[in-house]
């Protein structure tokens, strides 16, 4: 969609106006227009614009689909000018952007087409359902960095026109990676407006047999979690009994479990989920990750989310990065709540781990690092022992807190309170060398 449709359509209105002033502006080339109505400020670097696409349109030599297209694959400018000539084309020369973009697809120049397409094409007027194969072929064929917003605009225009049944019947036997993308978005568009038509599909999908209509199944009730927990628990033995055991179901349901406990009113099966999801303790590393990534920067509005982490890394992870550095937000708060304690936690893992050196560890724990140092005072004596009297692992992780969080006048002030032996003092100076060579 286009975003702040008013302010374009008022930018035109400006646009025009000062082109009424100086009609010599349309005759100008686009580069000298962005030069010339250059005045420093914001509200002029905004409505020049709508001056220069007047003036490129200037040059389109037919109406016709055919001239459209000659006119768009002529520009070679792929910036807001291209949004824009889009916008007016739909709107005031009432042209069918999509029909432009499915008669690029037959030429194989869509993707070159569909800069000026993209951002309107909600405000179509017809979806072309019938020619739903082409439309796939786009989706399939489209550079990933146009892909979403084509899904997200079409979907949006299907589910305003209200034909996404024919998306969904289409789906039960006839899969494709474009066909999933789409269905995938139009369940998100339909929750929480339709939500009759939304519980009937997800029945469907969940029910069938074949295996991408019960992983849209799981889509469309991860969705329904964002309304309440009903479809949750409707399906919740079912899950249990057909989908937990499938390796592949399970790890799309362990972000929707999450989600079931984020919800606030109540919930029938709430130990039973908080149970399944400190069990991933015991699974693969997959699900580990993926567990630890659905909860980690939720940790403080759910309080089985600290149990549930405090479980899963009570076994190692293999020195995982994705999951230490999801952890990194979960140990700041921890270490908000109770530094020594946290400390502690943070040497468990590094040994638990079988960290070395040279293995990334503080790095990926950067906002604990912060809070490490805002907590210093706390953490001196724990650090210092370890420094000096703990084993290997927890002396190379006490010269990684050296380097990265302690400062020299903490020690200074730490080694004055404390009765430190000449022996300890000189153990402390070499680990520092140690970490300076």
């Amino acid at each position: 969609m286009i975003h702040d449709l008013e302010n374009v359509k008022e930018m035109f209105k400006v646009a025009d106006k000062m082109i009424q002033e100086n009609p010599e502006l349309l005759s100008m080339h686009i580069d000298t227009i962005f030069d010339e109505l250059d005045d420093g400020t914001s509200e002029m670097s905004h409505n020049r614009w709508g001056v220069m696409t007047r003036a490129k349109m200037t040059e389109i030599e037919s109406f016709d689909n055919q001239g459209i297209l000659d006119f768009l694959l002529s520009i070679k400018e792929r910036n807001l000018l291209s949004e824009y000539i889009g916008y007016i084309l739909q709107s005031e020369y009432h042209i069918s952007l999509l029909d432009i973009l499915l008669d690029s697809y037959a030429l194989g120049v869509h993707n070159e087409v569909l800069p000026f397409v993209e951002s309107c094409l909600e405000y179509e007027e017809e979806c072309f359902v019938e020619r739903i194969d082409e439309i796939l072929g786009i989706i399939e064929t489209t550079e990933n960095a146009h892909k979403f917003r084509l899904v997200h605009g079409y979907a949006d225009l299907v589910i305003k026109k209200e034909k996404e049944e024919i998306f969904f019947e289409r789906y039960l036997g006839n899969y494709s990676e474009a066909l999933e993308q789409l269905v995938s978005q139009l369940g998100s568009e339909i929750y929480p407006t339709r939500n009759v038509e939304a519980k009937k599909w997800l029945d469907i999908y969940i029910r069938e047999d074949s295996k991408h209509c019960k992983k849209m199944g799981i889509y469309f009730l991860y969705r329904s979690l964002f309304n309440n927990n009903n479809a949750f628990e409707e399906y919740f033995c079912l899950l249990e009994e057909r989908f937990c055991v499938i390796p592949e179901f399970w790890e799309m349901l362990i972000p929707i479990y999450a989600q079931y406990l984020l919800n606030k009113d109540g919930g029938s099966y709430r130990n039973e989920v908080k149970s399944r999801l400190i069990d991933v303790k015991n699974g693969t590393l997959k699900e580990k990750r993926i567990c630890v990534q659905a909860i980690y920067y939720r940790i403080k509005q759910v309080d089985e989310y600290s149990e549930i982490l405090q479980n899963i890394i009570c076994v190692p992870f293999n020195k995982d990065d994705q999951i230490l550095q999801s952890l990194d937000y979960y140990l700041e708060y921890l270490f908000s709540m109770d530094s020594s304690k946290t400390l502690k936690l943070l040497y468990e893992l590094y040994e638990m781990n079988e960290y070395k050196n040279g293995d990334a560890f503080l790095e990926l724990l950067t906002q604990t690092c912060t809070e490490m140092k805002h907590k210093q005072d706390d953490i001196l004596n724990m650090w210092l022992d370890k420094f000096i009297n703990g084993n290997n692992a927890e002396f190379r992780l006490s010269v990684e807190i050296f380097s990265k969080v302690i400062s020299l006048n903490k020690i200074d002030v730490l080694l004055q309170n404390k009765n430190v032996s000449r022996e300890e003092l000189l153990y402390l100076l070499e680990g520092i060398y140690l970490f300076t060579i």
